[in-house]
């Protein structure tokens, strides 16, 4: 057997966890070199299913080892064997939610769930954190203290929900601080809060925890979600707005009187802005209320260098007015989606497919009074002859071609010699 570890290694790091363990049943070689790659991503183990429950038995026993022993146990558990390993984690939130099982089956005295979950952050020191789910909720209690100081340095995905922040000036503070707290890796940062009476916030300055030129450099992906009235609130978004310069992907679900300061921020910093995707694709009942047109055609001039792809969504209108700025990009447009209650006519769709040299992609759902209001013959080139369709038209004209060759066949002398 060919014998070459760089390259089974190589081979190991494009399966998934399933054949890895598979793998690791062949031989100690196999083995050796599968561990690495089955231990460096757990964002799939810790689901709530029978690997996640296999997992937290593995903290738990780690921890009572630990724990329970005066002096170094004669073999070492799995977890300090291979806790080192450990490159991604899921969401702190379903970590829980996996150990809260084991936590509840020990009796008296025993670990608590956010016993084992730090335990499991101690034994897993060089992890990123795939994604956390953070509700405003709980953040000066110790536990919660924790888990931060633990997840926002090493985190990938942030999504913070807040539907209305009452103490304004304070909640906008802590806010900040959080966001502050946060990896430069970060990749992607889901804001989802909306700031009542923030004409009588002040300025929020504090030099010791902000630095102006840190600034996330991985962070390709920005969502706002019901963020109302609440870009002029202090100084927070404009410093917000500076570390999203590499932003490539912005997505706003539901924005008011607001759009102005927004598409001056994306004009003055976010310089790479290539896909946008405006409203939500489900009306839900807590929504603010959809995008008018007037807004959309405002956030599409907000893109330097045009936009690649632009998706309008359910709560947001595609009117002639986004139309007409549409235009504008044709240039760079590579997809279009427009998927909501729009009246557009149909020739408008025509134009952009002749006015788009690099577009390959067009989605258009239209309901309007229960029905589909796109008129498929607008599409069709139609021969302006005989006024069908080009296809149909050249199908004919072949038809009369070979019917005439039939009457006078192929001699080599041309048709005026069979004449």
């Amino acid at each position: 057997m060919l014998d070459l570890p760089e390259l089974l290694d190589n081979v190991f790091q494009h399966l998934d966890h399933h054949d890895l363990t598979q793998c690791a049943l062949v031989n100690k070689q196999w083995h050796a070199l599968t561990t690495p790659h089955i231990w460096r991503d757990l964002t799939c183990v810790c689901s709530g299913d029978a690997r996640g429950k296999a997992f937290s038995r593995i903290v738990l026993e780690d921890y009572l080892q630990e724990n329970r022993f005066g002096e170094e146990p004669s073999q070492p558990s799995t977890l300090s064997k291979y806790g080192h390993l450990i490159r991604l984690l899921p969401d702190p939130e379903d970590l829980e939610n996996d150990l809260q099982t084991q936590a509840c089956t020990q009796q008296g005295d025993e670990p608590t769930t956010h016993d084992l979950l730090l335990h499991l952050f101690k034994r897993s020191s060089e992890a990123k954190v795939q994604s956390f789910r953070y509700q405003f909720k709980d953040l000066e209690s110790d536990k919660m203290k924790a888990i931060l100081e633990f997840t926002l340095p090493r985190l990938r995905s942030f999504y913070i929900e807040k539907y209305c922040l009452q103490d304004t000036q304070s909640s906008l503070f802590k806010l900040k601080t959080l966001l502050n707290q946060c990896s430069i890796q970060l990749e992607s940062l889901e804001v989802k809060i909306s700031v009542q009476h923030a004409d009588e916030v002040v300025d929020m300055e504090d030099k010791a925890t902000e630095d102006e030129s840190i600034c996330w450099t991985s962070l390709k992906d920005l969502t706002l979600r019901h963020t109302i009235d609440s870009w002029d609130a202090g100084s927070l978004w404009s410093w917000m707005w500076k570390r999203c310069g590499q932003v490539e992907i912005l997505h706003v679900h539901s924005i008011n009187k607001s759009t102005p300061s927004l598409v001056q921020a994306m004009l003055a910093y976010m310089h790479n802005l290539q896909q946008i995707v405006i409203g939500d694709c489900i009306v839900w009942d807590d929504q603010e209320g959809e995008v008018e047109d007037d807004a959309v055609t405002a956030l599409l001039s907000g893109s330097r260098h045009g936009w690649k792809s632009v998706s309008v969504l359910a709560t947001a209108r595609f009117g002639q007015k986004t139309v007409d700025a549409l235009a504008l990009h044709y240039s760079t447009l590579e997809q279009l989606h427009v998927h909501g209650n729009s009246n557009l006519p149909s020739c408008d769709l025509v134009q952009v497919l002749r006015s788009c040299p690099h577009l390959h992609t067009l989605s258009y759902i239209s309901m309007y009074n229960g029905r589909t209001v796109v008129d498929g013959m607008a599409f069709v080139d139609l021969d302006p002859d005989t006024g069908l369709p080009q296809a149909m038209a050249m199908r004919r004209i072949s038809q009369g071609a070979r019917s005439q060759d039939r009457r006078y066949p192929k001699t080599g002398f041309g048709k005026e010699s069979c004449r």
